[in-house]
């Protein structure tokens, strides 16, 4: 391709790119943001946060009692279960066919 040819379509491609980024940037958006949709969203974006403003002092508000934790008889219980990593956890080769295998046991 020719220089000069290949500096023409540059410049056009600047050029257009330029009127494009004009066009969207100057476009009035300020209906946008008057619109009945726009304050329908706005109304329940504030509805919404009143809830959660009243839900949060509704549980601020609780005491909780904690004192079934501080107690003789919580404490003395004991797990049986055995730790996790006595557990085997997954198959070896996951990729291997699921119709030759057989479910690992505990």
């Amino acid at each position: 391709m020719n220089k000069s040819l290949t500096n023409i379509i540059v410049l056009i491609g600047i050029v257009i790119t330029s009127v494009a980024g004009y066009v969207l940037f100057s476009q009035n958006s300020v209906p946008l943001l008057t619109s009945n949709t726009a304050n329908t969203q706005l109304q329940q974006l504030v509805a919404s946060s009143q809830l959660f403003v009243e839900r949060s002092q509704t549980l601020s508000e609780i005491d909780m009692n904690t004192s079934i934790f501080e107690d003789e008889v919580f404490n003395s219980l004991k797990s049986y279960s055995p730790p996790p990593n006595e557990f085997e956890f997954g198959r070896s080769n996951p990729f291997a066919p699921t119709f030759g295998s057989t479910p690992s046991s505990p």
